[in-house]
């Protein structure tokens, strides 16, 4: 149910779960700036 839903700010440990979000946008659209997924979730640690 749509009241359910809670947002809050990203935190570090969310940074693999948006790294498996973000990589379809990156690979199959031109949606992304980037020419090439971040490989792991450190390196998207460093954006949150």
């Amino acid at each position: 149910m749509i009241s359910d839903i809670k947002l809050r700010t990203a935190r570090t440990e969310d940074a693999e779960k948006l790294l498996e979000i973000y990589r379809p946008y990156v690979e199959k659209t031109a949606i992304s700036f980037e020419y090439e997924v971040p490989y792991s979730g450190s390196v998207v640690k460093t954006k949150i």
